[in-house]
């Protein structure tokens, strides 16, 4: 019988979490075999649904979404890149924006996982292997937000660390 600990960890995504997890516990054997998954979320701002309009980002934040979607485990091609942007209106007191939208990554602890971190590898190549196996990474899913007009594209690579902003 397991336990279920829910924790807070300032780090920057879910790769990160299970190295600092490595860090803390000092034996990456522990944390490969106690960790299922760990899941990672930042908040965005939502789009103001009342007066936001369709309009083509820019070609180097465009470039930049296709780039942070394909590896990030998103299929470019397939998004709907319906992008919008912020007008505003009384009503978000002309931000633009109204409410805010989660968007999240899940990393889920599978054998490839385990053997990575049993192999004491850096976070870059955690992050690697997740996606490898099926993980969307923050960027990916924020974009899969700002495709249908969620949110815009400039609030996702603000919140992906992006120079963009």
């Amino acid at each position: 019988m397991g336990h279920l600990v829910l924790a807070v960890l300032q780090v920057e995504d879910a790769a990160a979490a299970l190295q600092r997890m490595v860090e803390m516990s000092g034996d990456p054997l522990v944390v490969a075999d106690a960790t299922k998954l760990v899941v990672s979320q930042r908040l965005v701002r939502k789009l103001c649904t009342r007066y936001s309009r369709e309009e083509p980002p820019g070609d180097e934040l465009l470039e930049w979404a296709r780039s942070a979607a394909e590896s990030g485990g998103l299929d470019w091609a397939t998004a709907s890149k319906r992008f919008r942007s912020a007008t505003g209106c009384p009503e978000c007191m002309n931000t633009g924006y109204r409410g805010r939208n989660v968007i999240a990554e899940a990393l889920e602890v599978t054998p490839g996982i385990r053997a990575a971190l049993r192999e004491r590898a850096a976070t870059g190549r955690l992050r690697a292997v997740a996606i490898e196996q099926g993980m969307i990474s923050f960027s990916a899913h924020g974009i899969l937000k700002a495709s249908p007009g969620f949110t815009t594209l400039g609030e996702i690579a603000r919140h992906s660390g992006s120079s963009f902003v």
